[in-house]
């Protein structure tokens, strides 16, 4: 019997465990009753503010939506504890690894840049060997193409970003089978 009082404890928690992941995504009640509408449920503001204070229950088809939407996994807002601190814990993991994929890809894309910073100098250096003074003239004056992209290419944030990185997700080496981190700063300095 005390296991079916545990299940029907998520109908209780459901609402709440929303409200929170949906004020974390900086999302208004309106906002998340139009994404609803978006995905064919007939969603309102009004809806929103009945599931989130337990007055409505939702079926599984919006309970999947609503878990994509505030970008948190259904299980956690599931949790069957009236006691959130486990839901806290899931949901600290699942926002480490979004911040972590996030970090990668920003590390990736500031390499990108940094490799085509790299490319336009080449480019640009190719363009002054062909050319002569007067096929240069730029925006009325006659300069190198080089010197005319290189605040572009000598730029520092690439460099910058690429550098931090390296040495960040060094430090983030994560485990996502254990959910550990593999190594960090207390495995000693790179």
């Amino acid at each position: 019997m005390e296991e079916l009082k545990t299940y029907a404890v998520v109908d209780d928690t459901f609402g709440a465990a929303v409200r929170e992941a949906r004020e974390r995504s900086r999302m208004t009640q309106a906002q998340l009753a139009e994404e609803m509408k978006y995905r064919g449920f007939d969603f309102h503001q009004q809806t929103v503010y009945r599931i989130e204070s337990g007055k409505r229950k939702v079926t599984v088809g919006e309970a999947l939506a609503l878990s994509e939407l505030v970008e948190v996994p259904l299980d956690v807002l599931a949790a069957r504890s009236e006691d959130s601190l486990q839901r806290r814990r899931q949901t600290l993991r699942f926002m480490a690894r979004q911040t972590v994929q996030y970090i990668e890809e920003v590390a990736a894309a500031a390499e990108e840049a940094k490799e085509k910073q790299s490319e336009l100098r080449d480019s640009a250096a190719l363009l002054d060997k062909i050319t002569t003074g007067t096929d240069r003239a730029i925006d009325g004056k006659a300069e190198s193409w080089v010197e005319h992209y290189r605040p572009i290419f000598d730029h520092p944030v690439a460099r910058h970003a690429t550098e931090g990185f390296e040495d960040l997700l060094w430090r983030l080496d994560y485990d996502w089978v254990d959910d550990e981190w593999k190594r960090g700063p207390e495995d000693g300095e790179r």
